[in-house]
């Protein structure tokens, strides 16, 4: 007689998806608006094709495997932020020494590879992304309200391969001078930031960004409470003009000031008559702002604006008509009496290349 055994298999459906985890919670949003950004680099790996015959055994392995660590291929991870639909916000160096980057977000099952880098500032440290697929998710917003020394503040990010790990902190100082570049400052943190954290957002109570993570301090590359953010107003700024232009310029005055120590430096400004001129300028005070607008009018973009100050003890209105000839629109748009002289604040737009 033959025996039949009936197995019955239950198949639960769940309302949620598998790829899906509930947003319905203070931080949900907010996970659910930072990414996992990995890249790589596509390299051949393999061994020399020629060996020398002269090779003792133990060189050649030697040979073969310094070989095999040239071209292995580099990788590595880092964090971001949708700021709107398609775009991420991520430091620079996150993305800078790969040729193929993938997006993680954390309510989608698949990895995004179609990503284009829109632009960047590597002297901020900070990169805009965008995705070419349309993927559900949420977006952070930036803070208005400055943040305060002492105010909690939370980082979110992948420190040490923990995905999408908050960690809590305070504001422990509001100005950090970059020692490389008087353009970039940072707040410091003593939230809790290591490898991986790079490029995620600092957020305040309300969940909005009040800076970008980029450096940690620390004897072994590890966290021992000093973490460096670029603060939301620098990061905002660059960020807006890559989006429109794909770049971002700099404000920099034409004024340089130094000691020049290398003689044939020294000998090069002096054939290219810069000179030690008196405070009024030369003849009629036009001397050195004839030569600063020279030598600024070709790095200033159509609509790009030049903005000085002049004194009515010079010909000033010659001034703006040798601005016109560069190809400006020129407006005086302010006035200031002092002593025995009036102060003239001039703007002047950029009109064609």
């Amino acid at each position: 007689m033959k025996k039949f055994i009936l197995i019955t298999i239950f198949v639960l459906f769940s309302s949620v998806s598998f790829a899906e985890i509930s947003t319905d919670w203070k931080w949900g949003k907010v996970f659910n608006s930072v990414v996992l950004v990995s890249g790589e680099n596509i390299a051949e790996i393999s061994k020399p094709d020629i060996l020398d015959p002269n090779t003792l055994p133990h060189e050649e392995e030697e040979s073969e495997l310094d070989s095999f660590k040239r071209r292995i291929i580099p990788y590595g991870m880092g964090t971001g932020f949708f700021i709107n639909k398609f775009h991420i916000v991520t430091n620079y160096h996150v993305i800078k020494n790969f040729d193929k980057l993938s997006i993680y977000a954390f309510n989608h099952l698949f990895a995004i590879t179609d990503v284009t880098v829109v632009g960047y500032d590597a002297e901020i440290d900070v990169a805009v992304l965008q995705i070419n697929e349309d993927v559900a998710h949420d977006y952070l917003k930036w803070a208005d309200a400055v943040p305060l020394i002492g105010d909690d503040v939370y980082a979110l990010g992948h420190g040490m391969s923990q995905v999408w790990s908050l960690t809590k902190g305070v504001l422990s100082y509001d100005y950090r001078q970059n020692p490389g570049t008087s353009f970039v400052h940072y707040i410091q943190t003593d939230a809790v930031i290591n490898s991986g954290n790079s490029g995620g957002p600092l957020l305040n109570e309300d969940g909005e960004v009040i800076g970008v993570t980029t450096l940690l301090i620390s004897p072994d590359k590890y966290y021992v409470g000093y973490g460096y953010v670029i603060p939301t107003p620098l990061v905002k700024r660059a960020v807006t003009q890559i989006l429109a232009t794909g770049e971002h310029v700099k404000p920099f005055m034409g004024i340089l000031m130094g000691h020049i120590e290398d003689q044939d430096q020294y000998k090069k400004l002096k054939a290219d008559e810069i000179l030690d001129v008196r405070t009024d300028g030369g003849k009629e005070g036009l001397t050195v702002p004839v030569k600063i607008i020279s030598s600024i009018t070709p790095r200033v973009k159509p609509n790009g604006k030049l903005i000085y100050i002049t004194s009515s003890l010079s010909n000033f209105r010659k001034l703006i008509e040798y601005t016109k000839v560069n190809g400006f629109d020129v407006n005086i748009i302010a006035k200031k009496k002092l002593f025995f002289e009036e102060l003239i604040i001039i703007e002047a737009i950029k009109l064609f290349s």
